[in-house]
């Protein structure tokens, strides 16, 4: 009996995810020609559409804005996703300004069904205080020549669908790093790297790469 009850013991949420991760690994466990595959997100399109620096009572600020698309694919053939809103965050990439937040920016979640490849569209705005004049105006100078190396960052959460079946809940962050704005092409960029949700599954022994 103290074993029945033990699930109810615990937290409603941690709950819900137990089960859920215990049938889908029944689920792919007697359907081993699914072949689960882990979602796989490309940069396709970074381009600057507004940049400037402004002296603002003696406070320097920093404004950008840019056009961003994410390209997610989903290769399962079974398998098809729901992804919530996507919370954009870009950053300058290097030694020099990899602490230099550019902006934020939110995209509206979305269905995937299976066998697909969706664009994921965004703009990134953002007006900030600068303290380094000198780096400030290195990133705006990179801005304008397309030089401008940058990683953008992605936070949403995903349900996993077979049919009308939630088999499983999660969270899913990726990074992409090292494009130039205005540079990005389709497939020119190095795929993005999932965190949380390749962390969980893989733990869970339950996607493939």
């Amino acid at each position: 009996m103290s074993l029945l009850l033990l699930p109810l013991a615990l937290s409603s949420d941690y709950h819900f995810h137990f089960l859920n991760s215990f049938m889908f690994f029944l689920f792919v466990y007697f359907h081993p020609s699914i072949q689960p595959r882990f979602p796989e997100f490309h940069l396709n399109h970074l381009a600057l559409s507004e940049v400037k620096l402004t002296n603002q009572s003696g406070d320097l600020l920093l404004s950008s804005q840019f056009n961003v698309a994410v390209e997610a694919t989903n290769k399962n053939t079974v398998l098809w996703f729901k992804y919530r809103d996507f919370n954009i965050t870009t950053w300058t990439y290097g030694v020099k300004d990899k602490d230099t937040l550019l902006g934020y920016g939110v995209a509206q979640g979305f269905k995937q069904g299976q066998k697909n490849v969706t664009l994921v569209w965004s703009t990134i705005s953002m007006q900030s205080e600068v303290s380094d004049a000198t780096t400030a105006k290195d990133i705006v100078d990179k801005m304008k020549e397309g030089e401008l190396t940058v990683a953008v960052e992605v936070a949403s959460s995903v349900l996993v669908m077979a049919g009308d079946w939630t088999v499983l809940k999660a969270p899913v962050d990726f990074q992409c790093k090292g494009a130039k704005a205005g540079a990005a092409k389709s497939g020119s960029n190095p795929r993005c790297q999932i965190n949380s949700f390749r962390m969980l599954l893989g733990k869970l022994h339950l996607i493939k790469d």
